[in-house]
């Protein structure tokens, strides 16, 4: 039978070799679920067949052996704790006990040969982090460099003893592509026009360009990325380097510290940099954004922030004023108690309309009817002596008696007066905003005690608070808009007529009083409601409008502060 070429993982390949060695003829070979190299099937055996064979293993019967075409097919069974693996092997004959035995000692061998590896492997990555250990507890990037070249040659000497005259060197790439040298391994200094420097240079700039591994005599190089573009170059040299012996083991170490120390070295540097080299890079980052293919989400999240930001300084805008308001009536009339008394009857209460001249509230008028009656009979008695004077043509007592009648006649009028006006009335039509005295009756008013506040209910006028910072740019004849309290929905348009000099502090905010009249006809309204207004005062653009109380206040600060 013709022997195939079988292709394995190197330590499969290895034990089939032995095998060979030991005139055991292997055609095929199969595995399931073997540590790490996973699954292998045959080549020219059905996987029924090995089904039926694998139905046949147990722990009681690790190994069968039935013979297939011109040869031989062995089932082994190997017991993990993870999943079941197996082993199936294709012989050329001849077989017998001895051979079974031979295979079955080197699966064992395989088996633990494969740990071995394990463990270097783990050993290998608690030399790493011993070493990023050391790295990491440096003060600056290029001793923490020179110290990570150090200890990486001290462990490759160790470790790997055939390169016991190996020497690491660092690059650093420049923009352009240009490699600086920064550290090498048993040297803290070198002389940068030396022989040895130009080679090791041509040698990076070989790996920069071809952004591959480069593998010369006495060299290897390996490129280090950074988001696609080639960061630093490591790279050592050997005299071992020279034969065609595999280098895999150690070059997979050094692309794994590589991999693990750039990154650290990467920020290291970029936190040392300068703030002028700091922008710079920054700036080229951000423009590689920009330039480069790729970053679509970056470029049209760029593209809205940029029309946003066009939108908010050139689109003018009308440039507004804010401030708080409430709605007066046009006219406002203060009915004051016209004397002393107490109330008897309160006929409205704020809110109510009224007519002009309807009754609001009644005092008491007992005392001036009596004094009233009193008044009129005094008037009766000068009346009857002016008769009988005028009958005996006494012209003293006469003019007496004149004088007398004269004295009550003004006296009665003036209670009748008071007595009118016990009755408290309205001036105007309008609405009753301000005194409620239904709760008082019976209580006694002084003369001159405001009662009511009573606004025209034909016209109003709007109020607003205008804080300090703005009222240099409020000016009469200017127009607005204003949303109230009871209408959020609906907004009215002002004219500024008047600006009342005098500062007042309303709800902790120091303003000044500014009158509005309305543009249209307003809605059904009551004095007293509030709202917000808002008047335009020029033009501006949406960030200085958004950003102009927080830099006034800025403004402020400096200058108390300086």
């Amino acid at each position: 039978m013709q022997e195939q070429t079988i292709k394995m993982p190197e330590p499969i390949q290895h034990w089939l070799n032995n095998l060979k060695q030991l005139n055991i003829n292997v055609i095929d070979v199969c595995f399931e679920n073997f540590l790490s190299f996973g699954t292998h099937q045959f080549k020219d055996i059905s996987q029924e067949k090995w089904n039926s064979i694998k139905t046949l293993l147990s722990q009681e019967k690790p190994i069968h052996l039935q013979s297939w075409n011109s040869g031989y097919l062995l089932g082994y069974r190997l017991n993990q704790q993870d999943a079941l693996s197996c082993f199936g092997l294709y012989l050329a004959p001849p077989i017998h006990e001895a051979t079974l035995e031979i295979i079955r000692t080197s699966l064992g061998w395989l088996f633990y040969q494969h740990q071995t590896q394990q463990l270097q492997q783990a050993w290998n990555s608690e030399q790493l982090l011993e070493i990023f250990a050391y790295v990491i507890n440096q003060s600056e990037f290029r001793i923490a460099a020179q110290e990570w070249i150090n200890q990486t040659t001290t462990y490759i000497r160790n470790q790997f003893s055939e390169y016991e005259n190996i020497q690491l060197n660092y690059f650093y790439v420049q923009p352009a592509d240009h490699v600086e040298w920064l550290v090498s391994s048993d040297l803290s200094w070198t002389e940068k026009g030396s022989a040895d420097m130009q080679k090791m240079k041509e040698i990076a700039l070989q790996a920069v360009m071809l952004q591959h591994e480069i593998h010369e005599p006495f060299w290897w190089a390996y490129p280090i990325f950074n988001h696609g573009v080639v960061q630093a170059v490591l790279v050592a040299k050997d005299r071992k380097f020279e034969q065609k012996s595999d280098h895999t083991a150690l070059t997979i170490y050094l692309k794994n510290n590589v991999d693990l120390m750039q990154p650290l070295l990467t920020l290291w540097k970029k936190a040392e940099q300068g703030l002028v080299q700091h922008s710079i890079h920054t700036g080229r980052h951000f423009l590689g954004k920009y330039t480069q293919q790729g970053h679509y989400a970056w470029k049209i999240v760029s593209l809205l922030l940029g029309i946003f930001l066009i939108g908010i300084t050139l689109i003018p805008v009308d440039k507004l004023v804010t401030s708080n308001l409430n709605v007066e009536g046009k006219t406002r009339w203060i009915i004051a108690a016209p004397m002393q008394g107490f109330i008897t009857q309160v006929l409205v209460r704020p809110g109510d309309k009224v007519k002009a001249n309807q009754t609001l509230i009644k005092l008491d008028d007992t005392d001036l009817k009596i004094q009233l009656a009193e008044q009129q009979s005094l008037l009766d008695q000068a009346q009857h002596q002016f008769r009988v004077a005028m009958a005996e043509q006494n012209l003293t007592d006469s003019g007496l008696a004149t004088n007398q009648i004269r004295q009550q006649e003004a006296k009665i009028q003036t209670i009748q007066r008071k007595l009118i006006q016990t009755n408290i009335v309205s001036p105007l039509h309008g609405t009753v905003i301000d005194g409620d005295w239904v709760q008082q009756t019976g209580t006694p008013i002084e003369t001159g005690k405001e009662l009511f506040q009573i606004a025209s209910q034909d016209a109003y006028k709007v109020i607003l608070h205008v804080a300090d910072q703005d009222i240099h740019l409020v000016k009469t004849g200017q127009n607005g808009v204003l949303k109230l309290t009871s209408f959020p929905d609906q907004t009215f348009k002002f004219k500024v007529t008047r600006i009342t000099p005098v500062a007042a502090v309303q709800n902790n905010i120091n303003g000044f009083r500014v009158e509005a009249a309305w543009q249209n006809s307003p809605p059904a309204l009551t004095p007293g409601m509030q709202g917000v207004g808002k008047i335009t005062v020029g033009k501006t653009n949406l960030l200085f409008r958004w950003s102009r109380d927080f830099i006034n206040w800025m403004k402020l600060k400096i200058w108390s502060t300086w």
